[in-house]
């Protein structure tokens, strides 16, 4: 095992890069998180079109092509 001075110098000196390394991942996933957000409510306003245009049209729901959809999903 290293001299503690030594080790406690070397952990400060690499603090700032760890920390900086750190905060761009973190940028990063809310960078993704926000464009998954967006991704996810434009799908649902989509489906819910969907839905309602399916329902004023009597069409039962879900339609046979969304079954397998939803299949896939799970």
């Amino acid at each position: 095992m290293g001299d503690p001075v030594e080790q406690w110098l070397e952990d400060c000196l690499t603090l700032p890069g760890k920390l900086q390394r750190a905060l761009r991942l973190m940028a990063h996933l809310e960078q993704e998180v926000s464009r998954i957000e967006t991704q996810f409510r434009v799908r649902e306003k989509e489906y819910l079109g969907q839905l309602r245009q399916s329902h004023q049209q009597g069409t039962p729901w879900p339609a046979p092509k969304q079954d397998e959809e939803i299949g896939a999903i799970k």
